[in-house]
């Protein structure tokens, strides 16, 4: 057979550089103004779904910094423009779920999936790392439980239920060492066996609907004595 020539991939198209250009704009405009901000919500889509005016405007200035498909890679990298910089008094940080997905194969390429204990060390580095710098800019940290899922067939065959187990006590753990606030949606959230998210709550097994946001607006509210 003829020989070939076979390119590996260039690059990777990173999820938050969709957002790059706007969140650079809007983070200009509030450190012209010198706009305080009461609470920030940073994470994936999951976060940037969530229409945080609708829900929490009784607590003040809200800015939301979700971009969907983003891992805790990225969101680390980008926290010091999206969040430190803005110097926010409450970050709401809510991440992983994209991470864990990782570890799943890919079944159209046939390629494996990422090493798990490899993805959950990184992401609790990059998670330890906000939290490390809310700590010297003296911002209250809310880290939340990644939210329990449904997945479809064949990816609720690959074990990802139980790595959102064990990133989620990973989040906690580090939330007790630097003295932050773990919010725990998961428990909340879930059906009777530990694993799944509770029928009604989501429309695809990952991102919540609006009567999950309500819920889960509840019990962020419970965290920092809002009710």
């Amino acid at each position: 057979m003829k020989e070939f020539i076979k390119l590996e991939p260039f690059g990777v198209a990173v999820a938050c550089d969709r957002m790059r250009t706007t969140f650079n704009a809007h983070n200009e405009q509030l450190l012209f103004e010198n706009k305080t901000i009461d609470y920030l919500f940073m994470g994936d889509s999951i976060t940037e779904q969530w229409d945080t005016r609708a829900y929490f405007d009784d607590l003040g200035f809200t800015v939301n910094r979700g971009v969907g498909g983003d891992s805790t890679v990225y969101i680390a990298k980008r926290a010091e423009a999206d969040v430190f910089q803005l110097n926010p008094k409450n970050l709401v940080f809510l991440a992983g779920i994209n991470d864990i997905l990782t570890c799943a194969p890919d079944l159209w390429w046939k390629r494996a999936g990422a090493d798990e204990e490899t993805v959950l060390a990184q992401a609790e580095e990059n998670i330890c790392a906000v939290m490390q710098r809310c700590k010297e800019k003296g911002i209250n940290g809310y880290f939340c439980s990644v939210l329990p899922t449904d997945f479809c067939v064949p990816y609720n065959g690959f074990g990802l239920e139980a790595l959102v187990l064990r990133l989620n006590e990973k989040i906690q753990a580090l939330c007790a060492r630097n003295k932050m606030v773990f919010v725990d949606y998961y428990g909340a959230l879930c059906t009777d066996d530990g694993l799944h998210i509770k029928e009604g709550y989501t429309y695809d097994g990952v991102h919540p609907n609006a009567v999950c946001y309500a819920e889960m607006a509840k019990i962020l509210k419970k965290y920092i004595g809002a009710v």
